[in-house]
């Protein structure tokens, strides 16, 4: 479940930044409340979120996990263009990295990018992996 794995799923800042782990811890609870149904609550935290994680992208900029922590909090935050600048340029920075890839294609499924959401498919069709079928499964499910 994409929802409640995000945390799980991102490397803990190798340098010290509070900024970036005050983000991340920021995100936690906010997923718990949108797991909830809490979404305006949420919407709230994950805004908190992304000013952290800003001060923490100014620190250490191009890290592709503060990165995808950026598009996520925006997506949660209904900031959807914002949001998909930064699942992007996650994908740029770091394009082997297939969970980035599946966040972005199931971004493009919930925001009706039924054909970026396939192109993403594509990309990880050799991989052999779970977000492979994840991604392939969601898209089947929603689209």
């Amino acid at each position: 479940n994409t929802k409640n794995s995000f945390n799980n799923n991102i490397n803990k800042p190798s340098v010290k930044n509070t900024n970036f782990s005050s983000g991340l811890n920021k995100i936690k609870k906010a997923d718990k409340l949108y797991s909830k149904g809490k979404f305006q609550k949420a919407k709230k935290i994950y805004e908190d979120a992304i000013v952290y994680l800003l001060k923490a992208n100014k620190e250490n900029s191009l890290n592709a996990d503060i990165i995808i922590s950026l598009a996520h909090s925006y997506g949660r935050s209904e900031k959807k263009d914002t949001a998909e600048i930064y699942y992007v340029l996650a994908t740029e920075i770091n394009p082997k990295n297939y969970y980035f890839n599946q966040l972005l294609g199931i971004f493009y499924v919930q925001t009706k990018k039924i054909d970026k959401a396939n192109k993403r498919l594509t990309i990880m069709e050799n991989c052999k992996c779970k977000e492979y079928n994840i991604l392939k499964n969601y898209i089947e499910n929603n689209s």
